[in-house]
């Protein structure tokens, strides 16, 4: 006869770690959990979200216009900003193993989130020290891509203990916390000057570790003591070769999704257009955002997150070609309504890929490494893109962008399409 300790305990080595008295009142798969979208946990999950892409747009959005404040000249600051995904690409797997050790994801990224706010407090009292500054940025870079992986992998594993939260509406307010926020802090900037951004950071922070506290603890981890030992990612990507593939197709996305963002300006004023209507189209993307990740985290209640991935990449494809294909200011903004049908759909796919085809001790290296392949094609897209747009001009640094994510696509056709299926599928 199973005590409640034990059985708790066994359904925590479920597949997933789903609760079946807890999940077969939702849907299969994850625990499924949407069945309530407005549920308190689902607005715990979404005060997370919002605070933490609030202060990835405090830092990320606004910290060239600090390092340029500060004397650096375009190239020297975009090398910081290299420099700081580079670093979140090692910081992540460090990261994630300290899970086991702390007890909890969320624990770490609580201690993640004081490492920023101490770092923020410092930019505050060093903001006349240009190299000071420059090596804060490069780690507040780190750290703050580095905490994606850990919030997906806490999501997740809130999802597969049964608890209702619907990821894909979490996930898309934060992207509307990220809108909000760069309009706020523009006009933050504009009134007051960029040596106010530290402090900004340091309040949303503040926010965010509030909204991580007030998080919900997994069902079964108190029962169940210590967590299973994680492996990191180099074990994974051995021990799973199949992932591989997966992993270059994803980065072939990024890489040509951030070749656009990141040269929006050029490709509009290309076109005619100005800073105003860069602002307006990033708006429209963001806003669209909401409802696509909302239906996404429908979608993959029934379908594979693999072959959703695949159709995520078909999308990009065809913005990607839009863009680069328009001659005018009025189809740059008609290219947005793809939107929801690339990046928004992508972003849920690949943390729902990697829950599902990865056992429990492997979940966080696989999120980790699902975040590092985004990072990744940002640093590729930054590296590469200043010197196709110098050499060969916009338009084929746009054609060149749509090819990658051709590439991309076509890699996901054959190593992920029809893998990652619901539990019990």
């Amino acid at each position: 006869m199973k005590t409640a300790s034990s059985a708790a305990c066994s359904n925590r080595m479920r597949p997933n770690g789903a609760s079946p008295q807890r999940g077969a009142a939702f849907l299969k798969g994850e625990g499924k959990t949407i069945k309530q979208p407005f549920s308190r946990d689902t607005v715990r999950l979404t005060a997370v979200q919002v605070a933490y892409w609030a202060s990835f747009c405090a830092v990320m959005s606004y910290a060239t216009v600090f390092l340029l404040s500060l004397g650096y000249s375009s190239a020297a600051a975009g090398a910081v900003i290299a420099a700081g995904n580079l670093a979140g690409i090692l910081l992540q797997p460090l990261c994630a193993s300290l899970v086991p050790r702390a007890g909890s994801a969320r624990t770490v990224v609580l201690g993640m989130a004081l490492a920023l706010a101490a770092l923020a407090g410092a930019l505050c009292l060093l903001g006349g020290l240009a190299p000071a500054c420059a090596a804060l940025i490069i780690l507040m870079y780190g750290l703050l891509y580095t905490m994606q992986g850990l919030l997906n992998a806490i999501a997740m594993e809130l999802s597969n203990a049964g608890r209702r939260v619907d990821y894909g509406f979490a996930r898309g307010m934060g992207s509307m916390g990220y809108a909000v926020c760069s309009w706020a802090v523009g006009g933050i900037t504009a009134a007051v000057g960029a040596g106010a951004l530290p402090f900004v950071h340091l309040a949303l922070l503040a926010a965010l570790g509030l909204c991580l506290l007030l998080l919900p603890k997994a069902g079964g981890t108190a029962a169940c003591g210590a967590l299973p030992r994680q492996e990191g990612a180099f074990a994974v990507l051995k021990g799973d070769r199949a992932f591989t593939p997966v992993l270059l197709g994803c980065i072939a996305l990024f890489m040509g999704y951030n070749l656009n963002i990141t040269y929006m300006i050029q490709t509009v004023t290309a076109r005619g257009g100005t800073s105003g209507d860069m602002g307006a189209i990033f708006a429209i993307a963001a806003v669209l955002e909401l409802p696509a990740m909302t239906l996404a985290g429908r979608l993959l209640r029934s379908h594979s997150a693999g072959t959703l991935m695949f159709c995520s990449g078909l999308g990009l494809t065809a913005k990607s070609l839009a863009i680069a294909v328009t001659g005018t200011l009025a189809g740059l903004y008609a290219a947005q309504l793809l939107q929801p049908l690339g990046y928004a759909l992508v972003i849920p796919c690949t943390v729902y890929y990697a829950n599902r085809v990865f056992p429990p001790h492997r979940r966080l290296a696989g999120q980790a490494l699902m975040v590092a392949a985004s990072t990744l094609g940002t640093v590729l897209s930054a590296a590469l893109g200043g010197l196709l747009v110098d050499a060969l001009g916009v338009r084929a640094m746009l054609l060149f962008a749509a090819a990658v994510t051709a590439a991309g696509t076509l890699v996901l056709f054959f190593s992920a399409r029809g893998h990652a299926m619901p539990d019990g599928e």
